[in-house]
């Protein structure tokens, strides 16, 4: 970092300590100014490091490091000379893929497993007769990468991760572990993250495993450290990932990259080894050109060290068409949740179904989700008049375990119920289940209401399962499929995304508790395919209350509830 350093002149005496406070002050503000963005750190380390003993100095044929940041930057976004790491889909510099990243993996030395180089086919490490990159040296690119890789901007906390490297810290990465086999899989990996003392954070990571052809998923293992609060892979909507930036990004800031609207299909794992293998004769189906938004939330809870961690995730594949009974999930939040600082517990119940399905679903496993004030999550079937029928799931039960805990594990520690391969759990999806979870607000505020970080808080059914037998008796339905309305609740602005299933006459509107309706918010013919639209309540004239969103497709209706606060 560059600072000015500047000259007071005045005509009357400064006392010393107001000149101390000025000079301090003028310094800072100087430093700030001109504080240099992280590829710049980046630029002069290479410079330093790798442009010595004829070296990569422009004076040979070999990658010059000496020319300018905007013209390195430019060379770095290309192909390496390389052929096997060519071969591999390699980058020199690949924004958010540090394992696809030749330039970072020639100068790791061994940092991490995921970043050794194939010997003897991708030569040395570098630099070539000069001393290793110090660790956090080389920490720094790959923290670069991970966030990215912005040709301007700080996104590296350098002191954080050099603190952790020169005075140590907690290493909760998790053991490295081998990928698949060749032609049985592959892996995805993570990291490393690092986190403050006391400290919280949540990212979510674009990734693109590259599926040329579709392909069957029958078992997926992770690999996560034990201070992980959770893990969840999503899938975009084909072709919605390009709007999003490569690299890490902050879920408590993430603004326009808010991916909610445009990603499905939830797996969700937590601490230590998850290992999801799916019922013989079933998989996962992931088509040609699937990418992933990775989201992980991890919590320091030392008031002192810093803490370092990462994740692997094994997926192991079979070809299309193996199998046609394809695992599906569902998932049925909470959004408006609103638990009062009463120290009483508040319970919340509510209908988890599925009104346009045509199939019964075979539940392959049942699981649930709150933070910290979660104290109990059970799961009924759902009787055709609306009551409760038999518990399918009881929160306090160690279904792990076989037996009763006594009391609900929230957070990571959540019990999940898997159904026999040869028994899986048969319902009608149209009348489907009701889910009731209770809360204790111990802590404030007042209320705590639905949110991201473990201080605020989650109601979450989930369900895997895969099609069974036709349902009969049902009535015309409208022909969409994953219909979200994101936020919910939300003071201003709505998006609200499904998937035409056929071209269609198509109309949106709102009514009020009533059935009133109080606005239209879209009507047109519509070919089949992604549908989005985003929307503010003010502008349609909604106040705050509880609505339904009616969406309309050729005369079939589907309805959501929206809610729309202060």
């Amino acid at each position: 970092m560059h600072c000015i350093f500047v000259t007071l002149k005045t005509s009357e005496p400064i006392p010393m300590k107001h000149i101390s406070s000025l000079l301090i002050l003028s310094v800072s503000l100087s430093c700030s100014a001109l504080a240099q963005s992280t590829f710049s750190d980046i630029h002069s380390l290479l410079q330093t490091r790798c442009s010595g003993n004829g070296c990569h100095n422009g004076s040979t044929a070999t990658f010059d490091v000496t020319q300018s940041e905007a013209d390195l930057y430019t060379e770095l976004m290309g192909d390496p000379v390389n052929p096997t790491a060519l071969a591999k889909g390699n980058k020199l510099i690949m924004p958010g893929y540090p394992t696809k990243s030749f330039m970072l993996r020639k100068i790791a030395h061994g940092l991490s497993d995921v970043l050794e180089l194939e010997q003897p086919q991708e030569g040395l490490d570098m630099p070539t007769g000069g001393a290793a990159l110090e660790d956090h040296e080389v920490e720094l690119f790959r923290q670069w990468i991970i966030f990215g890789a912005p040709e301007t901007g700080e996104v590296v906390d350098t002191a954080l991760v050099n603190t952790y490297y020169r005075e140590g810290g907690i290493d909760d990465t998790y053991a490295d572990h081998e990928p698949p086999a060749a032609g049985e899989g592959f892996q995805m990996y993570m990291g490393r993250i690092f986190v403050p003392p006391l400290t919280e954070y949540e990212y979510y990571m674009k990734f693109d495993p590259e599926i040329a052809d579709g392909i069957e998923v029958t078992k997926i293992e992770t690999y996560l450290a034990e201070e992980t609060h959770h893990f969840v892979i999503y899938s975009f909507n084909p072709g919605a990932e390009t709007v999003y930036e490569d690299g890490m990004r902050n879920a408590y800031d993430l603004g326009a990259q808010d991916s909610h609207a445009d990603i499905k299909n939830p797996i969700a794992t937590g601490p230590g080894l998850w290992n999801y293998e799916l019922p013989e004769g079933t998989a996962y189906y992931w088509p040609a050109n699937t990418v992933f938004d990775m989201n992980i939330h991890i919590k320091n809870s030392n008031p002192d060290s810093i803490m370092s961690t990462d994740l692997y995730m094994n997926v192991y594949t079979q070809d299309a068409g193996t199998t046609d009974q394809y695992m599906q999930i569902s998932l049925f939040p909470v959004l408006d949740i609103s638990i009062p600082h009463n120290n009483q517990e508040t319970v919340f119940t509510e209908v988890a179904n599925s009104p346009n399905a045509t199939k019964t679903w075979k539940i392959w496993n049942l699981y649930t989700h709150t933070h910290k004030y979660g104290t109990m999550y059970n799961a009924y079937v759902r009787n055709p008049d609306g009551t409760k029928g038999d518990m399918i799931y009881d929160g306090d039960y160690s279904y792990e375990l076989g037996f009763d805990a006594g009391f609900y594990r929230n957070g990571p520690e959540v019990t999940f119920r898997y159904f026999p391969d040869n028994e899986l759990f048969e319902i009608d999806p149209r009348v489907g289940m009701i889910h009731e979870a209770g809360f204790t607000n111990t802590d404030g505020p007042d209320p705590v209401l639905w949110g991201l970080t473990s201080d605020e808080e989650m109601m979450v059914l989930g369900v895997q399962y895969i099609e069974g037998s036709e349902l009969t008796g049902i009535e015309e339905v409208a022909p969409i499929e994953g219909l979200r309305i994101y936020p919910n609740p939300s003071s201003d602005r709505f998006s609200l995304s499904f998937n035409l299933l056929e071209d269609a006459a198509l109309s949106i509107s709102v009514v009020d508790i009533l059935g009133k309706q109080v606005a239209e918010v879209y009507s047109g013919r519509n070919v089949s395919g992604m549908f989005s639209q985003n929307f503010d309540a003010s502008d349609i004239g909604l106040t705050s209350g509880i609505y339904s969103m009616n969406i309309t497709v050729d005369g079939a209706t589907v309805s959501q509830k929206l809610i729309v606060t202060e």
